[in-house]
């Protein structure tokens, strides 16, 4: 698994506009804190060293620390490009849930719906299962100079009768382009 990361962020370091952007978590923690990244790939690692009965090398992930330079470099050309999405659409209750979800320190700087109606979800025969809403939440970690980009999905299932149940919380897209905080 190791191997694929490092192969990760060589290609973020050649072509950080793949995907749009968009980037995985891990990542995002690589080029957010990189200090953690190369103990956090040792621990991953060193495992399956021991599987085949070996230690792992010294000096097995030391170009770790020049790659996530190179791909935090990369990030810099391009996060000034991506635009926010042109959601139109906002509600305070649902943007006030998802913004309660951030982490401690977590500045919000922008939220708002891709729609002005719910998606409503039915059966094969037509009955009714949920209603949904997403949306995008823009917003920037104490460490980073670019802010994150998540897309999110509010879900309310329907509990009969034409009601549905609040949630208490949305789900947030595990891909992250960083962009800038505007």
């Amino acid at each position: 698994m190791s191997a694929r990361r490092l192969k990760d962020l060589q290609e973020l370091a050649k072509a950080p506009e793949k995907n749009d952007g968009y980037l995985m978590n891990w990542i995002v923690t690589a080029v957010s804190d990189p200090d953690l990244i190369k103990p956090a790939l040792v621990a991953e690692a060193t495992p399956w060293f021991a599987v085949a009965g070996m230690p792992l090398p010294d000096g097995y992930f030391s170009p770790v620390d020049k790659l996530v330079q190179v791909a935090i470099a990369a990030l810099d050309r391009t996060a000034p490009t991506w635009p926010y999405p042109a959601d139109q659409f906002h509600d305070a209750r649902i943007e006030g849930i998802v913004q309660h979800q951030m982490a401690a320190g977590v500045k919000v700087v922008r939220a708002s719906l891709a729609a002005g109606a719910w998606t409503i979800d039915k059966n094969a025969l037509g009955v009714v299962l949920d209603r949904y809403r997403t949306g995008h939440i823009l917003f920037q970690m104490p460490k980073l100079k670019w802010c994150s980009l998540r897309e999110f999905t509010y879900l309310e299932s329907h509990t009969g009768g034409g009601t549905f149940a609040p949630a208490a919380s949305a789900t947030l897209s595990e891909a992250v382009p960083f962009q800038a905080c505007k």
